[in-house]
């Protein structure tokens, strides 16, 4: 009898201690964005929910307003976040999002929170409005073609004019310094021509002298 007793005991005690365990092991939401109860005051395009485990990519969320279900383009699951790209902008309202999710120990899990939009009307037609494009001023255009015309008109004329002058001036410069060059290369042959001469008329007088003694 006590030790019937004793093994049920031992069995209660097992199941107080796993049973929280299993149900804290599955994936739960842990943040969003918008957040629970969060009132957005600026234009948003994507809904973002975060997991504490990675969840399995055919997990989805619907979100639902005053006007019916919101569209979204897309809904991308990375590890333990799901996004969901918004098709437009949220008018405003009171939203619910509804998750289901397979968590990565395989068990389904779903839930609900909610949040609303008030965006000034201000700041949606600033998001809304770009600024117009400025005319373009032909007019400034076709001076500018006009101006490049004549100065490349002009520039043609001043290449082809040659001075006459300017080649005399050209040809005698360059008469100048080839008589230059070949002064410059006559010269070092003159020095050697004289240096070879005097070494020639030492050897002769060194001969003499060797001869006479």
């Amino acid at each position: 009898m006590m030790k019937k007793l004793y093994v049920t005991g031992v069995l209660l005690v097992f199941i107080l201690l796993v049973t929280p365990h299993s149900a804290f092991a599955h994936t739960h939401m842990v943040s969003s964005s918008p957040e629970k109860d969060e009132q957005v005051e600026q234009p948003i395009d994507q809904i973002q929910l975060d997991f504490h485990t990675d969840i399995a990519p055919l997990s989805s969320f619907t979100v639902t307003g005053e006007q019916g279900t919101i569209e979204l383009e897309e809904i991308q699951v990375e590890g333990a976040r799901m996004t969901g790209l918004l098709a437009g902008d949220l008018e405003n309202g009171t939203y619910t999002v509804d998750w289901k999710i397979v968590g990565e120990d395989g068990h389904p899990m779903e839930g609900s929170y909610s949040f609303s939009v008030n965006v000034p009307e201000s700041a949606v037609t600033e998001d809304q409005t770009e600024a117009p494009a400025e005319p373009e001023d032909t007019s400034s255009n076709a001076d500018t073609s006009a101006n490049n015309d004549n100065g490349n008109a002009a520039a043609d004329e001043s290449v082809t004019a040659v001075d006459p002058d300017t080649n005399s001036n050209n040809e005698a410069t360059a008469d100048t310094a080839v008589v230059k060059e070949r002064a410059s290369l006559s010269m070092p042959m003159l020095i050697a021509g004289i240096v070879i001469i005097a070494v020639i008329l030492a050897v002769v007088l060194v001969v003499l002298r060797r001869r006479r003694s």
